[in-house]
Parts: structure tokens; sequence; C-alpha cells
């Protein structure tokens, strides 16, 4: 721990002991800003690159577009990106910025601004000291409120002061906050791998439309699945009724809420409301099955989710209804089956409505859908159950990470 008043980090590397020096801004680095119209954009060319494509320090080319060849030197005459330039926002997305690392032909968007680094400073520090909460407060201080849009001077900011040590402690302090952003992209790629895999799982290991068996089987099995109606294998029940405003938030029950339904094929255990306890309403139970109503998309109706806890006195919410198996299934299998591709296509044409869609109860229990045997059911849903907590614990590591690298931005720099 350090003296503050001193210039010098909270936390810093061993052998570095010198005061770190206050700067203009515009002494470290040269500062344009980009056209103030929009381009005709296409399907390939150079980058034309927007504020939205500004996340977590990075650039995601997913959220960019492209120019034609001909009109980029007219939308880069101000200024084209450079290997080690930072980029960020001055306008809506304040306090956005990522590092460019790539040596080709770009222009930069409406609202965005570069940062060129001198000599005196490293240009991955820059981007970090422009992320970091100092310099975000710096910002903050700065930015000006313009009817709904926030913006930033851009004229003015070669003035605003920052605070940075010598070279060699700048290159610790980067080789620590990229290795960060290394363990995090890997993190986050295993992530993104594990999901398409889970989403060919859905495709492959249910049966399609007119087929008995699925393209993809686990080990050991060969009989034909059956297509069973829902209403046949167990029983509707309704989510809260007659109630108002007045009796939520408060009580020794509990309900599970719409969007814990909507989001999660395994409901969660903690995604529950306080209300009033009532008998006279119906109460889930470990095994049931729960799903939405309405949405303001065909293809958002019926969603579906399982509950899994043991609990007294836990409703459903009235925007939802619940179904309960009376023949043994697995619960896990039937959480994933029915958010399958198969199910869902049956469940979207069952939505009516203009503005809103709605979904009938009666409907979904005539419903048909694969059913394997139990043995089955208890592999393909184990699979399932697998593949979401691996992801899971990616997210989590993915967010320890995240946490970790906003706590360097706060105390490694001044």
């Amino acid at each position: 721990m350090s003296d503050d008043s001193r210039n010098v980090p909270k936390l810093r590397f061993h052998g570095f002991t010198d005061a770190w020096t206050k700067r203009e801004l515009g002494e470290v680095a040269t500062i344009y800003d980009g056209p103030h119209a929009t381009p005709t954009k296409t399907e390939s060319g150079p980058w034309y690159l927007s504020i939205s494509s500004l996340v977590n320090g990075h650039l995601d080319f997913s959220l960019s577009a492209h120019i034609s060849e001909d009109d980029l030197p007219l939308w880069s005459r101000r200024v084209s990106p450079s290997p080690g330039d930072t980029l960020f926002s001055y306008e809506t997305r304040i306090g956005e910025a990522g590092y460019w690392d790539f040596d080709e032909p770009a222009a930069l968007g409406r609202r965005m601004g570069l940062l060129r680094p001198s000599e005196s400073i490293d240009p991955w520090f820059l981007t970090f000291v422009y992320l970091g909460s100092s310099f975000q407060e710096v910002i903050k201080e700065h930015t000006i409120q313009g009817g709904t849009v926030e913006r930033i001077p851009i004229a003015d900011m070669s003035n605003w002061l920052v605070t940075i040590p010598a070279l060699a402690e700048q290159g610790e302090i980067v080789d620590l906050m990229r290795t960060l952003d290394d363990l995090i992209a890997a993190n986050e790629r295993k992530c993104d791998h594990l999901r398409q895999l889970k989403r060919g799982y859905l495709q492959q290991l249910f049966p399609a439309p007119g087929s008995t068996t699925p393209r993809l089987r686990c080990p050991g099995f060969e009989d034909p699945w059956k297509q069973r109606r829902l209403g046949d294998l167990g029983t509707a029940f309704t989510g809260l009724s007659g109630k108002t405003k007045e009796d939520f938030g408060h009580g020794d029950a509990e309900f599970i809420t719409y969007m814990n339904v909507f989001s999660n094929p395994l409901a969660t255990i903690d995604g529950t409301e306080r209300v009033e306890i009532d008998s006279r309403q119906s109460e889930v139970k470990y095994g049931d099955v729960l799903f939405t109503t309405s949405s303001e998309t065909p293809e958002e109706v019926g969603m579906s989710s399982v509950w899994l806890g043991n609990r007294e006195n836990v409703y459903l919410n009235s925007f939802c209804f619940g179904w309960r198996p009376l023949v043994g299934i697995d619960p896990h299998f039937f959480a994933f089956m029915l958010r399958s591709s198969v199910v869902r296509n049956k469940l979207v044409f069952l939505a009516q409505g203009i503005s809103r869609y709605n979904i009938s109860k009666s409907k979904v229990m005539e419903m048909l859908i694969p059913v394997p045997s139990i043995e089955e059911q208890r592999q393909v849903g184990r699979l399932f159950t697998d593949l979401d907590r691996i992801i899971a614990l990616h997210q989590r590591k993915c967010e320890h990470l995240r946490q970790l690298k906003r706590a360097y931005l706060q105390k490694m720099f001044v």
C-alpha cells in the first residue's frame, strides 16, 4: 500500500517506487475525430468502425460494417487507424475504448475518436489508462448532456490530465492486463464452442419431423422413439390468479418469475419473488414443466422450463402455466427436449395474435412430443446437464477474470 498523495497507485509491481508523472493528454497522444457523416455501407471492403464495435477494451468486428475501396480515401481523409491507436467513443457510448492492432485499411465511424500515442507512452498502456477508473472519472467530469445524448468535447481533451509511470513500469502493467485479456478470451471461446456443440446436439439428439429415431444417439440404444400427447403423460395447472400488485413483494410464499421460465431450460432455484401464502393457488413441485403463455413474437411463445426445487409454498407467475407428469420421466431430458428445434417449431406454430402472441394451454396438451425409453432419457438429459454445467463454469471464470481486471484498472493506475 502506497501514499496516493505522491501520485503512486495503491498496487504496483515490486521494484518500482518512483512517483508517477502528471501529463496533459495532448503531450502523450495526438487526438483525432472521425467523419461527421455516414457513408454508404457495403457487404465487403475496408472496415467502417462504429462505436457499437467497442466492447471491453477491444473491437468486435461482428458489430462493424464495410465501405467500398473507392470511398475509403474520402472517409479516412482525417485519419486512418494504425496499429497501436486507441479508438474511443466521444458521443452516446461515453467511456468505451478499444485497441486497434490491425495493419489493414479502415475508416472511423461517426462519434468515434482516435488517440495516437507518442514515444513516451506504451500504446497498450494508453488504452488501459483510458479504461482505468481514474480517467473514467475525468471523462464523467467533462461529459456534456445535450438532450438525450451525452458527449465529450473532443477539442478540449488535449488539456485533460493523465498520470503515467516510466516505460518499464508501463510494460509490466501491460503484460499483466493483456494476460488477463487472453485468459478471458480463451474462456469466452470455450463457451462459444460449447454453445455451438449444444446447439448441434439439440438438432441431432432428437428425431426430425417424420422420423422415429434421432440422427445421433447415445451408445446402446436402437429402439424407435414414440410420439406421445403431452396431455396423456400429465396434467396442466395454472399460474397465480386473483392477485393485485399489493399482494407481491412480501409474504412467506414465493413465485417463479416469468423471466426465470423464459431464460432457463432448468429454472434457477433462486429466481423467485415473494408473495403471501394462498392455499387456493397451485403449488409447483419437483419435476413440473413450466410454459410461458405470451410474448411479443411467436418465436418466443411457449418457452419451457423445468423446476427442480423441493420447497413448499412455491407458485407460478400468472403469465405462465404448468404441466405435471403422471408417468415416469427424466426431468433433465424434458427440459432440453422441449427446447429442441423440432418441439420449438411446433410451439411457434401454435402461437396466435397480431401485436402480442399467445398460446393455448389446451393446444399444448394436444401436442405430440418424441419420447424414448426412460434409460435413454436419462443419458440424453445427463449429457445436456453436463454441457450446461461446463458452460456455466467457464462463464464464472470469465466473470471472475473481468472482476479481477476491473480491480486492477482501479488499483494499478493513478
